[in-house]
């Protein structure tokens, strides 16, 4: 009777087993976010919580090596006589991130971002210029800043992201 009871168990030990790798195989978008996803930090306050000096930085005075401009969708001189360009960039946002996940930018170029929420509520914060856009399923917004500083700035999901997560992507300005 013994036997039978330790193997009865452990039969169900490997059936629980077997079944929590195979839902973390199928479901791994959910255990592994994608790239440009992160989990949401803890609550303020709480263990691991961050802290001034551990929270991302939003500037780095460098350009990625290679950097490329996105490619716009329409583009035109800002004024007549100018060098600077008036260019309008698509950016859309999922689950699974932006699209593109950096934007590549010439310093005194205006450039106005074309907001799109594929399958949710989503936002667009860029702490470098001050801009917020919040865009609803299906929407598409526009939010329009002229790169002035070269360097690298971070921008986010803030307030309306994935099961609680943080999309974060880059904003790469290039000297003129």
């Amino acid at each position: 009777m013994r036997e039978r009871y330790w193997v009865v168990w452990g039969s169900v030990f490997v059936a629980v087993l077997v079944a929590g790798i195979l839902v973390a195989f199928v479901w791994n978008d959910v255990l592994l976010p994608p790239p440009g996803v992160v989990p949401a930090p803890p609550p303020a306050g709480g263990p691991g919580a961050p802290t001034a000096t551990s929270a991302p930085a939003t500037f780095s005075p460098t350009v990625p090596d290679g950097a490329v401009l996105t490619e716009a969708a329409n583009e035109a001189p800002a004024a007549p006589g100018v060098e600077e360009k008036f260019k309008t960039i698509n950016l859309e946002v999922t689950e699974r991130g932006y699209d593109p996940i950096t934007l590549t930018v010439r310093m005194g170029d205006i450039t106005q971002i074309r907001f799109s929420a594929l399958d949710g509520d989503y936002d667009l914060s860029i702490p470098y210029s001050g801009l917020y856009q919040y865009v609803r399923r299906g929407e598409t917004k526009n939010v329009t800043f002229q790169a002035t500083t070269v360097g690298s700035f971070q921008f986010f999901c803030r307030d309306h992201c994935p099961s609680g997560g943080r999309i974060e992507s880059l904003l790469v300005v290039l000297p003129k």
